[in-house]
């Protein structure tokens, strides 16, 4: 079965060092996931993620625009593969770029959209907060994250923090999407399954988990735990890592019923 898996970092992210464990050269996704996917098309995607050129622009706008970039970059790559099914995996506040990407497609401005929208059968949240009443903690804890990593502009960080209610229409709206495809007995389209991973332990100098469980979880949809904090939940070293092991098992069980499904894919 022919798909693609697209992976997508969060805030403060890297296409392949979020993807990358310590004391390793070269990701996960390049060293372990061919051989346990031989089938897959994995596309690591990466995008300018620095929190403080992210909120120069209050808000709304600037997820949005990286929304879009990555539809129209996606949809250039499947130029020749309309129709191949794709699986998103995401870290963080990428969970919410991919949610608003999807949003998007539902009011498509051409073809490749709807394609995009159509073929997607499944995202693996890592990290994600899905509680609107937890996005100020969230905020609070990258702000509190980037200031021990960098000297950010304390202002600009500010804006993260003041557009969690915008961040929550973002959630709030794709589940709302999602659930009416899946409740949409005549539409054509396949339901989107959703899966949430949940960091198990707290980074340190904030003694407590960035994403919190009760946040992390999506209501009515089952989820797993990687022994990890939010920065390392995504970094294996081993075929045998738990969370590697836990997330691998997801990907297949989603690919193995679409096999069972009969989709062919172009």
């Amino acid at each position: 079965m022919l798909l693609s898996v697209v992976f997508l970092h969060g805030l403060t992210g890297h296409r392949e060092k979020t993807w990358t464990a310590e004391g390793e050269t070269e990701p996960w996704l390049k060293t372990l996931l061919p051989k346990d996917l031989p089938t897959a098309r994995i596309i690591t995607y990466g995008y300018d993620a620095d929190v403080l050129h992210l909120t120069r622009v209050a808000g709304q706008n600037t997820i949005r625009e990286h929304a879009k970039t990555l539809i129209n970059d996606l949809s250039a790559l499947r130029t020749d593969t309309v129709g191949r099914p794709i699986i998103f995996v995401v870290h963080s506040l990428g969970g919410l770029v991919i949610q608003e990407a999807l949003q998007i497609c539902t009011n498509p401005n051409d073809e490749a959209q709807s394609d995009l929208l159509s073929s997607t059968r499944g995202v693996a949240f890592l990290g994600t907060p899905h509680a609107g009443s937890d996005l100020e903690k969230f905020a609070t804890a990258v702000i509190n994250i980037v200031r021990i990593a960098k000297n950010p502009n304390k202002k600009l960080l500010g804006v993260l923090r003041r557009n969690s209610e915008i961040l929550a229409n973002i959630k709030d709206g794709f589940l709302t999407m999602v659930m009416r495809r899946l409740q949409d007995r005549q539409n054509s389209l396949r339901p989107i399954e959703l899966h949430a991973f949940i960091e198990e332990q707290p980074v340190d100098f904030l003694k407590r988990r960035v994403v919190e469980p009760d946040s992390a979880k999506i209501p009515g949809y089952n989820y797993d735990t990687i022994p990890a904090n939010h920065m390392n939940m995504t970094k294996f070293s081993t075929a045998s890592d738990l969370g590697y092991q836990r997330l691998l098992n997801r990907l297949k069980r989603w690919i193995g019923d679409e096999i069972k499904d009969g989709t062919e894919s172009l």
